[in-house]
């Protein structure tokens, strides 16, 4: 075999050694690389069949987690359902509060005693004298047949004293 670098058998059959060679090509080596020696690689053991009855029970599981996902689906909706309906109550309920107010308020004028007199006295009513009341007497019994206070008081309201 030839000195070192010098050999055809390694793919430089121009007879420069290595410095020559180096100096040839600007510095650099440009021999390849050697090659090194890989360590045989591992082999996957064969994947050995997964047995029925675990197939049965992973089938199972899978099954048991989508009836668990479509039950909580439908759970969110049913809630976002109820949460619209409690919202539009809520809406509801302020209206009428705002109604009750109003009426409170127009109620409250209606029955102010001061604002009835002078409304009464703008129609033309006057207070009634002593001659124009009526009194009623609890002890003594009933004139009419029936026991009703309302009719015995429609057929006595007008009589004088």
């Amino acid at each position: 075999m030839a000195a070192h670098g010098s050999s055809p058998a390694r793919g430089y059959g121009h007879g420069y050694g290595r410095m020559d060679r180096e100096r040839l090509h600007g510095g650099v080596n440009m021999r390849p690389a050697e090659r090194r020696e890989r360590p045989p690689a591992r082999r996957a053991k064969a994947a050995e069949p997964i047995p029925l009855w675990d197939r049965r029970a992973l089938l199972l599981l899978m099954a048991v987690a989508g009836v668990i996902c479509i039950a909580m689906v439908i759970s969110m909706s049913y809630a976002a359902s109820i949460k619209r309906e409690t919202n539009q109550t809520i809406k509801e309920t302020a209206a009428i509060h705002g109604e009750i107010e109003t009426l409170r308020i127009k109620i409250n004028d209606v029955v102010d005693i001061e604002a009835v007199e002078r409304r009464a006295a703008e129609m033309g009513m006057v207070y009634p004298s002593a001659e124009q009341f009526v009194y009623l007497d609890r002890k003594t019994p009933d004139t009419t047949e029936s026991n009703d206070f309302a009719q015995y008081i429609k057929e006595n309201a007008y009589q004088l004293r």
